[in-house]
């Protein structure tokens, strides 16, 4: 899969020798050999996820003169999403071209779901600042001045009335 890291394109290929390295370098099984749930959790953790992603692209970096600072002073926001989202697409489809359906589907699900729950996230948000916003506009405020003093310092009692009471 190209991508655009940068002003460099890569490919990001995921294969045998792909997975061996991130395995000696990160202690992370791509394979899902072992606990599939604890992959998932790991790969839910975004600086997790660009390290497996550095070291999957370690060849490419290493061709454009690039050293391991250099490298993830390339991933802003906007190039780690698009790096997370072909590294997850290459997983899939090293999965289904294995014959690990199994596997292919739970990733794809789960990368499904993350992608709603981020939808709903921001619904929820949009939702609450919606009602909280209405709430205040539909305060009524007093007329007349109104003291910034503390309540009880000498500026907020009022003045003595001309009368002297």
């Amino acid at each position: 899969m190209l991508l655009k890291i940068g002003e460099h394109e890569m490919t990001l290929k995921l294969n045998i020798a792909q997975v061996k390295r991130v395995r000696e370098k990160t202690g992370f099984d791509l394979l899902m050999k072992r606990d599939p749930k604890a992959l998932m959790n790991e790969l839910s953790d975004q600086e997790r996820v660009a390290e497996i992603i550095a070291v999957l692209l370690q060849p490419e970096f290493e061709r454009c003169n690039i050293d391991e600072t250099g490298v993830y002073e390339l991933f802003d926001g906007a190039t780690l999403k698009a790096a997370s989202d072909a590294f997850f697409a290459e997983l899939i489809s090293f999965f289904a071209a294995m014959g690990r359906t199994a596997a292919a589907t739970a990733l794809t699900k789960i990368t499904e779901t993350w992608a709603l729950m981020e939808t709903k996230t921001v619904e929820l948000v949009n939702r609450t600042a919606e009602t909280l916003s209405a709430e205040v506009n539909s305060l009524q405020l007093p007329s007349g001045p109104m003291s910034t003093a503390a309540p009880g310092s000498p500026e907020s009692i009022p003045p003595d009335s001309p009368s002297g009471n």
